[in-house]
């Protein structure tokens, strides 16, 4: 009997320890589970309440995991719409510059400029065809930056300055450029009565040494060949004499009056 107490006495015992024991194991989990847990969770010996507010939680968190990642969603959505607008900014930003530079180019002015300078270039190309015939195949005739400029074939292409030429050089260019004048604006008619026939050339003639003058009494005989009405007011007299019709204005005291001249007999 005595024998069987003291078993029982050191059972009790190492129940008592085992009791403590547990009580300290349980007391650090307690204390590790209170430091893993969110401010204001208290953690209790009761464990129900405590799963039941854990499971609350995880369902808010996952309504707010949820709601955040629709919320990105609609920022990604947001932010694809936005780099279409950029996009399209852009574009429109570039269509705007080219409209607001044609805009500027078609202003009265600078419409009126440029037609200005396509006409004169178009102008300065059908009078070089002339004027290399006046001259020999001398002088051709260029349009830049608002100014004529004459090309000197004898002194390898010279580019020159029209007042460099010489008075008779001048007179062939005048022409050319009248000649080529009188077929542009055949060229722009649209209807036959709007058509330029007819051709004054007046004065000039004086400057022309007697080769020249020949060269262009030549061009005025072809230029009359065409069908065109060629006028000349000249007080150079051999000039006259070549012309077929002659007008002849003479001056008095009592005023002037005009007649038809015949013209000379050939041989006197």
């Amino acid at each position: 009997a005595g024998s069987f107490a003291k078993e029982l006495e050191k059972l009790a015992d190492d129940l008592t320890d085992l009791a403590r024991s547990h009580q300290k194991t349980q007391a650090a989990l307690m204390k590790k589970a209170q430091e893993a847990l969110p401010d204001g969770v208290r953690v209790t010996d009761d464990l129900g309440p405590l799963v039941a507010q854990a499971r609350n939680m995880t369902l808010q968190q996952t309504a707010e995991v949820t709601a955040a990642r629709a919320a990105v969603e609609n920022l990604q959505l947001r932010m694809e719409a936005r780099k279409k607008l950029e996009a399209e900014i852009d574009t429109q930003r570039s269509q705007h510059k080219i409209y607001a530079a044609l805009g500027n180019e078609l202003k009265s002015d600078r419409i009126v400029q440029f037609l200005q300078a396509e006409a004169l270039e178009a102008l300065s190309v059908a009078a070089s065809r002339h004027l290399l015939d006046l001259s020999s195949t001398r002088f051709r005739l260029a349009y830049e930056q608002d100014r004529f400029y004459v090309i000197d074939a004898w002194n390898g292409d010279e580019r020159r300055n029209v007042k460099t030429l010489s008075g008779g050089e001048t007179f062939l260019a005048s022409l050319a450029l009248a000649l080529a004048l009188s077929e542009q604006v055949q060229l722009l008619a649209v209807v036959e009565r709007s058509r330029l026939d007819s051709l004054f050339l007046d004065e000039g003639f004086g400057t022309l040494d007697a080769e020249t003058l020949e060269v262009v009494v030549s061009a005025i005989e072809q230029l009359g060949d065409t069908g065109r009405l060629v006028g000349v007011i000249t007080h150079v007299q051999e000039l006259a004499d070549r012309l077929p019709v002659k007008i002849q204005i003479t001056k008095s005291p009592r005023g002037s009056t005009v007649s038809r001249a015949e013209p000379a007999p050939i041989g006197l």
